[in-house]
């Protein structure tokens, strides 16, 4: 499995057929000069909600060419979003 770093996405929601649509970028071999590829998926309403929670605040966030699973990045438990406790 060759897994790459997402470097840009997009959300689009289609009015004429009510279709979410949540694109995403990333360089092959996840090397900076390596060929851009975009790549495209169709989603429920629900799982545009989620990819596009991910994607925005999950970093790093990689993409899974041949299977085309997202998966964010380790990050250890209880990490938080670096805000102070209240």
């Amino acid at each position: 499995m060759a897994w790459v770093p997402v470097t840009s996405y997009y959300l689009r929601y289609n009015t004429a057929d009510k279709q979410p649509i949540v694109g995403i970028y990333c360089r092959e071999g996840g090397a900076s000069e390596g060929e851009l590829l975009g790549q495209h998926f169709l989603v429920s309403a629900e799982d545009a909600l989620f990819l596009g929670d991910m994607l925005r605040n999950e970093g790093p966030v990689y993409y899974e060419i041949e299977t085309g699973a997202l998966a964010s990045g380790k990050e250890k438990i209880g990490e938080g979003d670096g805000l102070p406790a209240r």
